[in-house]
């Protein structure tokens, strides 16, 4: 068995939960042996720490700073292609990941980011977790989720609720999940008093899979991800998604939904990026042709097959 010692991470933040729900998978299912000294692969993510010698080390690639006005993204960037460029294999969650990996680093930080292996893992979900949680009641015929924290701008909470407004569906109740900012509720405030909308701010995950087993369409309009948990999760419990066009979300959906063409083409300059929505025609027909989706089977999108793909990379380096 291979002995894997894991860098710590925050359970918070995408890559904190995937990185958590892996190991804790893993270890239920003894694929690997989890070590503090001496092991064979060191795993990390976001940061990469210091491995222990003699043994291989793995980076996943979370993500990189793309956007000239971040602040110290240069010498962030620097510390990732560091990883990149010296570990004995690289996981990227998608195909977009790696590409905005390379461009960023290899074109506007001069670094090498080339490791001796690179690989291609999407994340997976174990929804067997949540067997026995209940499924939320409907109290409309269609129901649209979306997790969006509106204190973050490349969420874009504001215009999940633009769109469902404007997309007037009869008979159609949008649940919002995660940070609200009430200054910017003005647009939606006669559907939340009717009902039509409803905003239940952060919640446990177990209320989350609650709505995600109700036969939910699940909207998610985030600028640029790689590869968000909350559409494997959704994708996991058969919701079909709407998705935007830019990112690593739309390999993830595939099929499994409506990849509206509401972005431009994401353009790998070093400059301010312009996250605004200037199209949302594709978005609200997204959004009308979306109710007569039936739901989705995406067995392959399994921690089962999650981390067997993970032994078998680690395996590949040993």
């Amino acid at each position: 068995m291979i002995k894997l010692m894991v860098k710590p991470t925050k359970k918070s933040g995408g890559p904190g939960i995937f990185m958590h729900r892996l190991i804790t998978y893993m270890q239920k299912y003894d694929i690997v042996k989890l070590v503090d000294k001496q092991p064979d692969v060191y795993l990390s993510t976001v940061w990469q720490g210091k491995a222990p010698k003699g043994c291989k080390t793995v980076y996943r690639a979370a993500s990189v700073y793309y956007n000239s006005c971040e602040r110290k993204r240069r010498g962030l960037n620097k510390k990732i292609a560091a990883a990149i460029r010296t570990s004995d294999l690289v996981i990227y969650q998608t195909h977009f990941a790696r590409k905005l990996c390379e461009k960023v680093l290899g074109k506007y930080y001069n670094y090498k980011v080339k490791a001796r292996k690179r690989v291609i893992i999407i994340n997976g979900f174990d929804k067997s977790e949540y067997d026995k949680v209940a499924s939320a009641k409907k109290k409309r015929q269609h129901r649209f989720i979306a997790c969006s924290d509106w204190t973050v701008a490349v969420k874009r909470g504001d215009v999940v609720v633009r769109a469902f407004c404007k997309a007037k569906i009869k008979d159609a109740e949008l649940i919002m999940i995660g940070k609200i900012v009430p200054k910017e509720m003005g647009i939606a405030r006669k559907h939340i008093k009717s009902g039509k909308i409803k905003t239940l701010g952060p919640r446990p995950d177990s209320v989350v899979m609650s709505y995600l087993k109700s036969e939910a369409i699940f909207v998610h309009l985030s600028y640029v991800e790689s590869c968000p948990n909350a559409v494997v999760e959704a994708l996991s419990f058969g919701c079909p998604v709407v998705c935007n066009n830019i990112g690593g979300t739309p390999e993830v959906v595939q099929d499994s939904g409506i990849i509206a063409k509401c972005d431009d083409e994401f353009v790998f300059k070093r400059r301010p990026v312009d996250m605004t929505i200037r199209h949302f025609s594709p978005i609200i027909n997204a959004l009308q042709q979306s109710i007569e989706l039936e739901g989705v089977n995406r067995e392959d999108l399994s921690m089962k097959r999650c981390a067997q793909q993970y032994k078998e990379a680690f395996e590949g380096i040993l």
